[in-house]
């Protein structure tokens, strides 16, 4: 071989220059990795590095997610005759598509990773009487997403001086707020459940999510709840799918928490 030795680069020999690798991108976690996902980038599942695993929803325990907020955004505009529009017509077609792309390009989930935030503009109905925009707000942080709803808010504020005769509506509602602020005070349920997933043969990994899940929601519920590897990948797609085997052995994880808890507690 090339008589290099790395475990970190492609094509380079192993300590003893016999073989090639392994190294950090062949898809295979070595003892020396946190993660390996087959490639060398960031923003993905691992670091370019392997280093750092960040994970997605369904892998390992997921104890950290977004806070989240829905967003809404509503304008009633002032129609007139195309032929005799000028210094009267203001287009909520154009005043919507105006709001959508003043806010910057670095915040929406296409340019960031791990535990940036972002809003996504996810539904937009308009036509020369009315638009309409549905957005939503992550982030990790709770003064982070406040801050973003007030940037939001700054972007309309600016184009309904802009466009003085249109009527601007903006609702921003919250959906779930980041479990972590609940299982950090109850350290016990995140040990059960590592203890049980681990006798189990599952990965017991801590992870945050750039998500949420119907945890967050019971954690603030008074039940804390982080999320279990499910054993699927790839969600809220068309190439989402599931493994049947790992289900069932995150079945038997979920039984195994519950027998542990029962022996613990006595219930």
């Amino acid at each position: 071989f090339n008589g290099r030795y790395s475990e970190t680069a492609p094509g380079y020999c192993n300590s003893t220059c016999t073989d090639k690798g392994p190294f950090c991108g062949d898809g295979i976690k070595q003892t020396n990795e946190a993660c390996d996902d087959g490639n060398n980038k960031n923003g993905d599942y691992c670091s370019a590095n392997c280093k750092q695993k960040f994970g997605e929803c369904g892998d390992g325990i997921v104890a950290e997610t977004f806070n989240a907020f829905a967003a809404n955004i509503k304008v009633k505009g002032v129609m007139a005759h195309t032929g005799m529009a000028k210094d009267i017509m203001e287009n909520p077609v154009r005043i919507l598509s105006d709001i959508i792309s003043a806010w910057p390009e670095s915040k929406l989930p296409e340019t960031t990773c791990r535990k940036e935030d972002f809003i996504c503009f996810t539904a937009l109905t308009a036509d020369l009487e009315k638009a309409s925009a549905k957005a939503i707000i992550r982030s990790f942080s709770e003064e982070d997403i406040k801050q973003q709803a007030e940037l939001l808010k700054a972007i309309v504020a600016e184009k309904q001086l802009k466009y003085p005769n249109s009527k601007f509506e903006l609702t921003l509602t919250p959906q779930y707020k980041n479990m972590k602020q609940v299982l950090d005070k109850h350290p016990h349920i995140l040990k059960l459940a590592q203890e049980a997933l681990k006798e189990e043969g599952l990965n017991t990994d801590i992870q945050s999510v750039r998500g949420g899940t119907d945890g967050a929601n019971l954690s603030f519920m008074g039940i804390p709840t982080p999320n279990l590897d499910a054993g699927y990948s790839l969600p809220h797609g068309p190439f989402e799918w599931t493994s049947l085997d790992v289900m069932a052995k995150v079945l038997k994880g979920i039984i195994r928490i519950a027998q542990n808890n029962a022996k613990q507690t006595g219930k």
